[in-house]
């Protein structure tokens, strides 16, 4: 707990021994209901000590990784514009799991993705690790599964050779270990969705190419029950960088979902424009979400540099928020104009239409009462041995309060 403030208005601290006491327990009672029923006759207790079997190993890979923390702590209080948490995990240099500890050690580096989004993007976040290492792992745990490991993974298998895409060969082999994420727009209605922006780092010019090419590949490969595939990819350019777009078979205003290379990360973007966007955000001629004034007013209260880092405008998501609800109240409002009820069923039915309209509007006033809240910002970063988060929104203070 050293470094932070005991007499801040919250405080926390624990340690993991009792959580992990509480899954020892669990363990040892499902390891005595097991018990002989392997050797049980009958389909009933067949089937029970599958079940337990199953139910121990899910205990064992929880205790494993429970191991790894060995207690967490944390404080946060209110100042002149917002509130502040900081929070800590320490981690057990010997017990738990050696592959989510090497995860959470690593050292803190700079976000570099975040030059790739635009500055008025709603939220954005990045982070640091290797997707296939995390493939790979997840992938060993589900074939040791003693119940459903085996079908599960030949399924998985099965599933890849129909969509003639290799995950591992074709797709996460190309990927790096730094990722980011935007909300670059919302949604205005069900015919326009919004847009964002994935990008992940690439390990190189031709491992990109190769992995655009399979996946865009499978995606055209993939006919309609009639035999017809509807989905047209084309290959075009925008200022020198090559893109692949998919244009639907139904109308979506800005969803064409486009993928390429920009600045050696690999970018999916909902749209053409929304990739035109991250192009020209990359060539400096648009300002990035790093230069942006509400982003680096809350860097320098969190930490730039770190595991991961996220950044989110709580208000504009709020006053969002507040409009849908108003819309889909307007929109039963409309389907209300009809003849007035005839029967008691109509009458009912007419009466609970309205009541739930009104707890629509009454959801959306409480929802705006939020918008105090104007954007949160928190990072991650292993320093000083223990795994440090740091939290921060910047809340819109009133006088008095």
């Amino acid at each position: 707990m050293q470094g932070l403030d005991p007499a801040a208005r919250a405080v926390w601290y624990g340690r993991a021994d009792g959580l992990l006491d509480w899954a020892l327990r669990v363990y040892k009672f499902q390891k005595r209901r097991l018990g002989g029923g392997i050797e049980s006759s009958g389909l009933a207790g067949g089937l029970e000590s599958a079940e337990a079997e199953q139910a121990r190993y899910y205990l064992r890979l929880f205790t494993r990784a429970a191991r790894t923390v060995e207690a967490v702590g944390g404080c946060g209080d209110l100042d002149g514009a917002g509130w502040g948490e900081t929070s800590r995990i320490y981690l057990d240099p010997k017990e738990g799991s050696g592959a989510l500890r090497e995860m959470l050690q690593a050292p803190p580096r700079e976000h570099k993705v975040l030059s790739l989004f635009p500055a008025k993007s709603v939220s954005a976040s990045a982070g640091f690790f290797s997707p296939e290492k995390l493939y790979r792992l997840v992938a060993g745990y589900i074939v040791t599964n003693p119940v459903h490991g085996k079908a599960a993974a030949r399924r998985w298998q099965e599933a890849q050779r129909e969509a003639g895409l290799d995950v591992t060969d074709d797709l996460l082999s190309a990927l790096g270990d730094e990722y980011g994420f935007a909300l670059v727009t919302f949604a205005q209605n069900m015919f326009s969705p919004g847009s964002f922006v994935l990008a992940w780092k690439a390990k190189g010019a031709a491992a990109a190419a190769k992995a655009i090419a399979r996946l865009t590949g499978a995606v055209r490969a993939k006919p309609t029950s009639e035999g017809v595939s509807y989905l047209n990819i084309t290959e075009e350019e925008y200022d020198g960088v090559g893109m692949r777009v998919l244009y639907l078979p139904f109308p979506l205003a800005g969803l064409n979902p486009t993928l390429g290379v920009v600045d050696g990360y690999l970018v999916l973007a909902s749209g053409k424009d929304t990739f035109q966007s991250v192009v020209e955000t990359a060539k400096k001629r648009e300002k990035s979400i790093r230069e942006d004034g509400d982003f680096r007013r809350l860097a320098v209260r969190t930490a730039e540099k770190g595991t991961s880092i996220s950044f989110s405008r709580v208000a504009d998501q709020v006053d969002n928020l507040a409009s849908s609800l108003r819309s889909f109240s307007a929109l039963l409002a409309l389907g209300a104009l009809g003849e007035k009820p005839q029967t008691p069923e109509e009458e009912k039915e007419r009466a609970e239409l309205n009541e739930t309209m009104s707890l629509l509007n009454d959801a959306a006033r409480v929802v705006e009462a939020l918008k105090a809240y104007r954007v949160n910002a928190s990072s991650c970063a292993y320093t000083g041995g223990c795994l440090e988060m740091k939290n921060y929104t910047e809340i819109e203070m009133k006088e008095g309060k």
